[in-house]
């Protein structure tokens, strides 16, 4: 079977309001916590943690909707990158 229309649906929700909007409003939030001082404080990698726990778990929501595991998810990107 192929996981093409996996890709598309990808690229697709990586556009949409469902993907954009929390991320957005995420870095709306936290945007204030950094400065432009080169040292990395503790509080961006508590920022970090955060939005990838956020990332993930909008990804994990929208591919359960689909009825898709993270192992077919990850094997069609992996199939894409190929093709790129």
């Amino acid at each position: 079977m192929s996981n093409d229309w996996i890709l598309d649906f990808l690229v697709s929700f990586l556009k949409s309001p469902p993907w954009t909007v929390p991320l957005n409003n995420f870095i709306d939030q936290n945007c204030h916590l950094f400065d432009t001082e080169d040292e990395n404080k503790f509080s961006y990698t508590e920022v970090h943690q955060r939005y990838q726990e956020t990332v993930e778990n909008l990804l994990t929501f929208h591919l359960d909707e689909l009825g898709l595991t993270a192992e077919q998810f990850v094997e069609a990107c992996a199939a894409g990158r190929v093709l790129i």
